[in-house]
């Protein structure tokens, strides 16, 4: 790798921790929203004081309007275990899993065009864009921060396997659409049609 190169990921890099920042910076300073976000909460607070990781409750009775799967509420937990219980820790994995998406999102641009320009440039249109961080997705504690995430794993794993036709990436797409079925049920579908496409 030349030092030009080089130069331009070193910087694409920086500008990629640069677009984080409005992700996590005081993320933990608004209250808790009355929508999707603070019945996600309370499911996660009552599966972290009973350890039932497999019911999710309200009022510790089994839930009966917020019926998504548990995998974020599982992953809420285990950051209750490390943040405490308090806003950071209900919405710090929706914030990991969105900076994941925006490095996912860095490299699949960089392995298609080898441009590492043009892979900031996806990030920095995704991370600049009200639809990603504003309610609902990239700071709060909603599944769509990780079901976004899942969709582009998958999406990034397609990508690989269509290059290399090796088989580890068969078995990444079924663990990703697998896990997104466990994030938000069918709404990871949503993207098989144009995976199926693609590979045609």
């Amino acid at each position: 790798m030349n030092t030009r190169k080089l130069l331009y990921l070193f910087l694409s890099i920086l500008g990629l921790f640069v677009l984080t920042i409005p992700l996590w910076l005081k993320v933990d300073l608004l209250p808790m929203r009355i929508w999707d976000e603070s019945r996600n909460a309370v499911n996660a607070i009552e599966m972290y004081q009973t350890n039932n990781w497999l019911v999710r409750t309200f009022n510790f009775a089994p839930e009966t309007y917020e019926l998504k799967p548990p995998l974020l509420t599982w992953f809420q937990v285990a950051s209750l275990h490390i943040f405490g219980l308090n806003e950071l820790g209900i919405r710090m994995p929706s914030v990991f899993f969105s900076v994941i998406t925006l490095l996912l999102l860095f490299s699949l641009l960089y392995k298609m065009t080898d441009n590492p320009f043009l892979g900031f440039l996806a990030a920095a249109i995704t991370a600049t864009s009200a639809g990603f961080y504003a309610e609902h997705t990239a700071r709060y504690g909603d599944h769509d921060a990780l079901l976004v995430f899942l969709c582009t794993w998958l999406l990034y794993n397609v990508y690989q396997y269509s290059k290399t036709l090796k088989t580890k990436y068969i078995y990444l797409i079924i663990f990703s659409v697998s896990l997104g079925v466990l994030c938000k049920s069918i709404a990871i579908g949503m993207v098989l049609p144009g995976v199926f496409l693609y590979l045609l």
